[in-house]
C-alpha cells in the first residue's frame, strides 16, 4: 500500500523502464483537490520508457462495474482526474486504461505498418478522505 510520496518514489524506480505505464495517485486529505462535492481528485501519472510522458495520450476511467466514467487527453504525463465518488461508501475501485499511438513505420511478418499502438491498464482503490468536512474546496 502506498502511504506517502517516498512509497511512490520506490514504485516509480521499480516500475516499467520501457513501454507505457499508468498509475493513479489519490490526493491527500486536506489538500485543495482531494474531494469536491461528490467527486474525488486523482492524479494520473503516465510514463513511457521509465520517464514522464510529455505527448498526447488518451486516458479512460471505469467504475468497478465497467461503466466508463471519463476520457481525457494527457499532454504532459501528469493529469488531474475528477471521478464520481459515493460518499456513503468508505472506498471505491477505479480502473483506467491509457493509449498512445506512436508514429513508427516498420514491417512485421512481411506486412508494413505506420504506427505502434501502446496500451496500459491499472487499478486503484480510493479511500474517502478522513477529513472531508475540513477540506479546502
Amino acid at each position: 500500500m502506498v502511504n506517502d510520496t517516498d512509497d511512490w518514489k520506490k514504485l516509480d524506480t521499480w516500475g516499467l523502464q520501457q513501454g507505457l505505464e499508468l498509475t493513479l495517485r489519490q490526493s491527500a486529505a486536506g489538500t485543495e483537490c482531494a474531494m469536491q462535492g461528490d467527486t474525488i481528485c486523482v492524479s494520473a501519472l503516465l510514463r513511457f520508457g521509465g520517464a514522464p510522458f510529455a505527448a498526447d495520450a488518451s486516458i479512460t476511467t471505469f467504475a468497478a462495474d465497467g461503466t466508463k466514467t471519463g476520457i481525457t487527453i494527457s499532454h504532459t504525463g501528469v493529469t488531474t482526474l475528477m471521478l464520481p465518488f459515493n460518499r456513503s461508501q468508505p472506498s471505491m475501485e477505479v480502473y483506467a486504461s491509457a493509449n498512445y499511438r506512436q508514429p513508427t513505420p516498420g514491417e512485421y511478418q512481411g506486412k508494413q505498418y505506420v504506427l505502434v499502438d501502446h496500451w496500459t491498464t491499472t487499478y486503484a482503490r480510493l479511500m474517502l478522505p478522513e477529513s472531508v468536512d475540513s477540506l479546502v474546496v
